[in-house]
């Protein structure tokens, strides 16, 4: 099934329900755990329109003074480099750190 919005997700979930489809199913069909279909299944119809995911919207994510650092040292190195902060420029240096990590600290 293609990538879809999660509130279109939750409507499948209750029609396919109507039609008896398990919640093991559903949950395959939709790719989604079988928690999540559990939680949408249980909404009310006015919830399933509801976007709750994350935090509100105009408050600032809060990190631990470790993941700032992290952040800020990755940030300084992709300005050294002079590139942008592209998603892939930025996965690519977190999971070069993290093995770093690993093969210091051994496995």
């Amino acid at each position: 099934m293609r990538k879809i919005l999660l509130i279109e997700k939750r409507k499948k979930a209750k029609k396919l329900r109507a039609r008896n489809w398990s919640i093991r199913k559903i949950s395959g069909y939709l790719v989604a755990s079988t928690n999540s279909v559990i939680k949408w299944l249980n909404l009310k119809d006015d919830e399933l329109l509801k976007d709750r995911r994350g935090w509100e919207k105009g408050r600032l994510r809060t990190n631990t003074e470790k993941a700032k650092n992290g952040i800020i040292s990755i940030r300084k190195e992709l300005v050294k480099e002079d590139s942008s902060l592209s998603g892939r420029k930025l996965l690519r240096i977190i999971i070069k750190k993290n093995m770093e990590k690993i093969f210091q600290n051994g496995l």
